[in-house]
């Protein structure tokens, strides 16, 4: 009895590790990368009686698809991985934009599932073994901030409640295998870990530029490291 248990407790064992040793992840590398994001952020208003701080912000400098994938190739080549830009058609991305923000919000699924399809077939055709995709995306537990990046007022009480414009993210980053046209792993980073405090009163949103450039940059890391490819 004790010696068919023993060889039972080996088995299990043994079973357990073959199963850990092939379930480890996949290399990934050869990389395309694609970002679909507005340029003009909103200014938000979360503080009863503050100041009204205007509708929107221009970006600064390039564009803040440009800024996030210069900030993702970089990181990924620094890593030691292939990775490159997806060439894209700025005609088809404009109205694939405009098709996502005009469904309502009560749809469930991808709002960018369409230009999903469209990035796959066009990395496909320029040799990326994966894809990775980063854009705006809603989350249920943070229903006041809108999808993207953006800047709400709020009380800062460490500077005795004064009124300050806070940077924020909330967006979705995807990893596809190309071939397979798969997800292969998503994160969503949301503004409880992608946020910036500019300092900037509320009627200052000009002011904010330099602070939302290093937030986007910021989000392009951090993603990476939520999704661990950095790792394998």
């Amino acid at each position: 009895m004790n010696l068919l248990l023993s060889g039972l407790v080996l088995l299990f064992f043994t079973g357990c590790a073959s199963m850990h040793s092939g379930s480890s992840k996949p290399k990934v590398d050869n990389i395309g990368i694609v970002s679909v994001f507005e340029d003009t952020l909103p200014v938000q208003n979360l503080a009863a009686n503050s100041a009204r701080a205007g509708n929107s912000v221009s970006f600064p400098l390039d564009s803040i698809s440009t800024t996030i994938n210069a900030e993702l190739l970089e990181t990924l080549q620094k890593s030691g991985k292939t990775a490159f830009i997806v060439n894209v058609d700025a005609e088809t991305v404009k109205q694939g934009k405009v098709q996502a923000q005009n469904l309502k919000d009560i749809y469930l699924g991808n709002r960018y599932q369409a230009l999903e399809e469209y990035f796959l077939s066009e990395a496909q055709k320029q040799g990326a073994e994966y894809l990775y995709i980063i854009h705006p995306a809603a989350h249920d537990s943070f229903r006041d901030y809108k999808a993207g990046y953006g800047l709400f007022c709020q009380s800062n009480p460490e500077k005795k409640n004064r009124l300050e414009l806070k940077g924020y993210g909330l967006i979705r980053a995807t990893l596809w295998n190309v071939k397979a046209k798969e997800v292969a792993s998503r994160v969503n980073l949301t503004p409880d870990e992608l946020f910036v405090n500019t300092a900037a009163r509320c009627n200052q949103a000009q002011q904010t530029k330099a602070s939302l450039q290093e937030l986007v940059k910021n989000s392009a890391r951090l993603s990476l490291q939520k999704m661990e490819i950095l790792k394998n």
